[in-house]
């Protein structure tokens, strides 16, 4: 008997959680999302300055890593947050989508904008990238101002987290 109620317990937090996460529409993506975070390896560090990811490497396995290995990681930071580290979506009601990407390169900044197409289907977001290349992800959101982009290239098999602005 206790083993059943456990049982049922267990299915409801499970419903109970699965309801809560956001069915993925157009609508409710439509807007201005700024990336704020990745997941990488089932550990999620913010994006929003290159100090906060070299502290997410460093943080690793400090006892185990040489002055190599942390000067590494100082560089990977640096590398991420010149790639990751400024990316806005504007997400139109006309199936438009402005993407920005502020790319730092060698201490200078270059943003760049592209307008593309978009439509979103059971849970997935197609973008029509240049050139009949398109990029397919799937969209999580736990609530209405969290979007998660799983397997988005510039996560590299991870997830992009982006708020709603």
């Amino acid at each position: 008997m206790k083993n059943i109620l456990a049982i049922l317990i267990f299915l409801l937090i499970a419903s109970a959680s699965a309801a809560s996460a956001q069915a993925v529409t157009k609508s409710k993506i439509i807007g201005k999302w700024r990336a704020t975070a990745m997941e990488a390896d089932g550990k999620t560090f913010s994006i929003s300055s290159e100090a906060s990811i070299t502290q997410f490497f460093l943080s690793a396995d400090k006892k185990k890593m040489s002055h190599e290995d942390s000067t590494l990681m100082k560089e990977m930071g640096k590398m991420i947050y010149g790639m990751v580290g400024d990316v806005r979506f504007e997400f139109k009601a006309n199936d438009s989508l402005h993407a920005t990407i502020g790319i730092t390169m060698d201490g200078k900044k270059k943003t760049e904008t592209e307008t593309m197409h978009y439509s979103v289907a059971d849970g997935k977001l197609t973008m029509d990238m240049a050139e009949d290349k398109k990029e397919i992800v799937e969209i999580q959101m736990p609530d209405a101002h969290t979007m998660a982009l799983v397997n988005f290239s510039a996560a590299k098999g991870g997830k992009l987290i982006f708020s709603k602005q």
